[in-house]
């Protein structure tokens, strides 16, 4: 089990004088649990964010994928920070209903990986954020 946290870090080049932000995973711990029967590592994927709803909207172009929109004040930095989430299907239309905006949510989620192959052929890989439940 991993405990981490979120970093923004910023790198400005020199010679062209262009920013670019960033998002690294600092580990503040490492726990050992027992193996599974089968010899292999327990595989856990989760997450929790504290902070403030901005908005949850339904994705105009996709039935079900509904984006949670969340600012949180970073205590280290004193610098706002936006984080984006995905909720599908009646997750996502529940927090669209029940969670005002302005209001302090805890959210449970997972990271999912995605591949999509972009006009030329190419893919390109994305890690989403994906909301498990929201108190």
């Amino acid at each position: 089990l991993v405990v981490y946290h979120l970093k923004d870090r910023f790198y400005v080049n020199k010679k062209t004088g262009v920013s670019t932000t960033y998002t690294e995973m600092i580990i503040d711990s490492i726990e050992k649990h027992g193996t599974v029967s089968e010899g292999r590592q327990p595989y856990i994927n989760k997450c929790y964010f504290q902070g403030i709803l901005l908005d949850a909207y339904e994705v105009p172009a996709a039935h079900g994928i509904y984006i949670v929109d969340m600012l949180r004040n970073n205590p280290e930095t004193h610098v706002n920070e936006h984080f984006k989430f995905y909720a599908y299907g009646t997750l996502g239309e529940m927090i669209k209903q029940r969670f005002p905006k302005g209001k302090e949510a805890i959210v449970e989620y997972k990271l999912e990986k995605s591949k999509r192959e972009n006009e030329d052929g190419k893919a390109e890989y994305f890690v989403n954020c994906v909301i498990e439940s929201m108190t």
